[in-house]
């Protein structure tokens, strides 16, 4: 039976990702910036839509109460779309990353599933870090050999593109790393 990657390596990745926390909200994905303009501009939409649509058949005074519930409701509707929005722009963490552009790597074949890759960008991204100064070519025979040490369940020859994929994504100079 093969092991998956040790816990120590999971736990390093998981302190890298979570160093993609908003640094205003203290919150991976938060995005504060994408959030208050999706609320401002849901809240104009909203106040507008609502204040044109029964301002012509009820007295002033409603339609402003109408207006600031609109405002409300299009707030509430573009604080979400505005996080979604913003978040898609700028993935949280590198997992989300990679996941949402998995099925574009050209590595990617029909069947494979992103899960059967995560340990190959998992590794990737520790070992982008501990060879920060190596190309990929120069450090493949290591990472070739350490992978097959560690007994992953992907073999090197599929997992090799994805760990290189990693690399490519992450530059020294990237503020996850």
């Amino acid at each position: 039976m093969s092991r998956s990657m040790p816990a120590s390596h999971f736990d390093k990745v998981e302190q890298i990702t979570r160093k993609a926390d908003d640094p205003l909200a203290g919150c991976p994905g938060c995005h504060p910036l994408g959030t208050a303009i999706g609320a401002a501009i849901g809240g104009v939409i909203g106040a507008a839509l609502l204040a044109l649509a029964i301002g012509a058949f009820i007295p002033p005074f409603f339609a402003a109460i109408a207006a600031s519930i609109g405002a409300l409701v299009g707030a509430f509707a573009g604080t979400f779309a505005g996080r979604h929005v913003a978040e898609s722009l700028n993935p949280s963490t590198q997992e989300h990353y990679f996941r949402s552009h998995f099925a574009t790597r050209p590595y990617v074949h029909p069947g494979d599933h992103f899960d059967d890759f995560r340990e190959a960008y998992a590794f990737g991204i520790l070992t982008r870090q501990q060879h920060e100064a190596e190309t990929f070519d120069e450090a493949e025979p290591t990472l070739h050999v350490q992978w097959d040490q560690e007994h992953h369940r992907l073999p090197w020859a599929k997992a090799c593109p994805a760990v290189c994929d990693a690399w490519d994504h992450l530059s020294p100079h990237d503020a996850d790393l």
